[in-house]
């Protein structure tokens, strides 16, 4: 017993020794990280300045997350060495697609020094928000204990006076002067979502912290009825899981799919074309997100629905996108238009109506081809054409772009201009610039 206490005392030692040599040898700047409150879907980055303080080579630096963090951070190192007294940069970057998750941890950095082995920490934390506008999000915790259901007013009130309108499938709330009034909507349905828009205040995001002591999760076998056409709901298994391990062996019911930022399209255009398919952002892989919100259109009902339960290691997708170049006012609705053949190193396409406003743009994706969702200003008026401009990488100003439009009918591409508020989904192809 004695022969062990002193192995674990010189072993602690060594460890202290080696934890306070290797702060000395290498320094962080900053040596912790507070992204503070983020917008859902939006990526920031941040900089840490490694410097190598010895007169020795430090080599062989890696960064590790652990899974827990990896859905929402990410990061990349300029060089794995450092010279004598010189630097490099690492880049965290942080980005949740959940809603209310704690994404606090530590990001671990390992390198060599004089054939020694060091690590190094970094407290990250990072805090999903609300954002300026409309949000489409679920409650997967609520205080169950009640069986009168949740009044969406009692659940809302952390966003006072922020919260200002609230669609659900069966009705509308309106915050009029810090009182709600309910249209047909005043309790939360467990399974389903809610549209909400969010306005005023300093900044353009909003905290949603809830009592957890109160809260309980909503069970992950608990059913319910998908009905033929739209349905309204919500997601609550922890983390996220990509569509098809989702739904399981019902995903060939599964017509269609729209969430707060994409269209997914289960169905195949058949073309003489057939790259189209693989092209199409609305048929890219995406992933439901614990806390989110999304309208399933299916093909045919199905009774007593059940979430299935996917495999861990496959539920993680790339980083968000981060702020557009275009400016324009997101709805709680919108057309979806996917756009291909679009020229190398355009990194964004934007919509536009007349008088240069824009209704909505896109992000390139690595087929050069983008999916821009529509938010028309005025509902009742289809007489707009809709024109398209490029943003290149590192350019400020925009190009116009030409295009031709996917003919459903003919199964062919035609000279065709889109108007406003006619299509749901519609394929267009950049022709020329």
């Amino acid at each position: 017993m004695i022969r062990y206490r002193i192995v674990l005392l010189l072993f602690l030692f060594g460890f202290l020794f080696q934890t306070l040599y290797a702060s000395d040898h290498l320094k962080m700047v900053p040596d912790h990280i507070d992204f503070g409150l983020i917008p859902l879907d939006f990526t920031v980055s941040k900089d840490i300045i490694l410097q190598n303080r010895t007169d020795n080579q430090i080599s062989n630096i890696s960064i590790s997350i652990s899974d827990t963090l990896f859905p929402y951070y990410r990061s990349k190192i300029v060089s794995t060495l450092i010279e004598p007294f010189e630097s490099t940069t690492i880049t965290i970057s942080f980005c949740c697609r959940e809603m209310f998750v704690s994404c606090d941890g530590k990001v671990f950095i390992s390198y060599t020094c004089n054939d020694s082995l060091y690590s190094k920490k970094i407290e990250v934390k990072g805090t999903p928000a609300l954002k300026r506008g409309w949000n489409w999000i679920s409650f997967p915790k609520l205080n169950r204990k009640s069986r009168k259901g949740h009044e969406l007013s009692e659940i809302l009130k952390p966003l006072q006076p922020y919260a200002r309108t609230v669609l659900c499938r069966g009705g509308v709330m309106e915050n009029i002067e810090h009182t709600w009034a309910h249209m047909d909507l005043s309790h939360y349905d467990d399974t389903s979502f809610i549209k909400l828009l969010m306005l005023g205040g300093d900044e353009r995001v909003y905290p949603f912290e809830q009592n957890e002591d109160s809260l309980s999760l909503l069970p992950d076998n608990t059913s319910f009825d998908l009905q033929q056409g739209y349905n309204w709901i919500g997601y609550w298994l922890p983390g996220s899981q990509n569509l098809e391990d989702a739904f399981g062996e019902y995903w060939n019911k599964v017509h269609a799919i729209k969430a707060e930022n994409w269209l997914y399209l289960n169905e195949e255009f058949l073309t003489e074309d057939y790259q189209i398919l693989f092209d199409l952002p609305a048929h890219q892989t995406r992933s439901l997100n614990y806390g989110r919100g999304y309208v399933v259109i299916m093909e045919e009902p199905i009774k007593d629905f059940r979430w299935n339960v996917g495999n861990d290691a496959e539920r993680y997708e790339q980083l968000c996108s981060k702020g557009t170049h275009f400016n324009y006012e997101t709805k709680a609705n919108y057309e979806v238009v996917d756009v291909i053949n679009i020229p190398a190193r355009v990194e964004e396409v934007g919509a536009f109506i007349e008088n240069d406003v824009c209704i909505g743009a896109g992000f390139v994706d690595e087929h050069l081809s983008a999916q821009i969702l529509l938010y028309p200003t005025d509902y009742y008026d289809t007489s707009q054409e809709i024109t398209l401009q490029l943003k290149y990488h590192g350019k400020s100003e925009t190009r116009n772009a030409h295009y031709v439009m996917y003919d459903m009918s003919t199964r062919k591409f035609v000279d065709r201009k889109l108007h406003a508020n006619t299509q749901l989904y519609n394929i267009i192809k950049i022709s020329d610039e």
